[in-house]
């Protein structure tokens, strides 16, 4: 458990970004893991890719 159940923060320009829940542990099968957390990855890759697109719009 976390204080206050926060398992995550950003500062204000949401360019900074801290996990407890380890999602790099989960990121490859072959690790044992689950594989969920290259769904965080993902997410993370495709929200800078749209942003550098929007910048160059």
């Amino acid at each position: 458990g976390s204080v206050e159940n926060i398992a995550g923060i950003c500062n204000g320009r949401r360019n900074v970004a801290g996990l407890m829940p380890h999602p790099e542990r989960a990121s490859e099968k072959l690790m044992g893991g689950y594989a969920d957390g290259r769904l965080i990855f993902d997410s993370l890759i495709a929200a800078l890719e749209d942003k550098g697109r929007q910048a160059a719009a």
